[in-house]
């Protein structure tokens, strides 16, 4: 376990980093299974930051988590390092990635301007939506994959946003024709 790679938001306090650097050595260099006796010892730092901002556990990381998973790249089946945003590792990687974070992203803006124009069962297909993402809240510890069923209404969403443009410009381009060649 490196308690360097964590991020300093991870602690609430240098007695809590100091605390969680002594456990984390005494799991490496046991070299054993998690015990109970130091998952109890997790559970009590847990504990401790719960305590400390009740809404950072039950509200802002929970929405934290389904805001990662609507936007993260869709690439858990790929041959890519877990790492992957780290760019000095591997380069490819992280581009490949970052363009299937953009592709993921277009899906989302197209399925928001499809719902804007409000096609049949735009209600259903958004309750669908809102609630899948209300009901992943609840999991503590979801993977993105949970949100694949969204998209297929994404991608309907999406088309009806597409077709409406097409059509818009169809007709401006039937507007600003002729009479004659009309």
């Amino acid at each position: 376990m490196d308690v360097d790679a964590l991020p300093s938001r991870a602690f609430d306090s240098p007695a809590q980093y100091a605390d969680t650097v002594a456990l984390a050595a005494y799991y490496n260099n046991s070299g054993m299974d998690l015990t109970p006796e130091v998952d109890a010892r997790f559970g009590r730092i847990a504990d401790e930051r719960i305590a400390a901002d009740p809404l950072r556990y039950y509200l802002w990381l929970p929405l934290g988590r389904v805001v990662d998973m609507w936007l993260r790249p869709r690439e858990d089946n790929l041959p890519i390092d877990l790492d992957w945003w780290v760019y000095s590792h591997h380069h490819a990687q992280t581009e490949f990635s970052w363009a299937y974070a953009a592709l993921n992203a277009i899906y989302l803006l197209l399925g928001v301007a499809g719902l804007c124009l409000r096609p049949r069962l735009w209600a259903a297909m958004l309750a669908y939506m809102l609630l899948r993402s209300v009901l992943l809240l609840t999991v503590e510890a979801p993977e993105t994959r949970y949100t694949l069923e969204c998209f297929p209404m994404l991608i309907v969403l999406g088309g009806a946003a597409l077709g409406s443009l097409a059509q818009r410009l169809h007709l401006t381009s039937k507007l600003k024709a002729p009479l004659g060649n009309a």
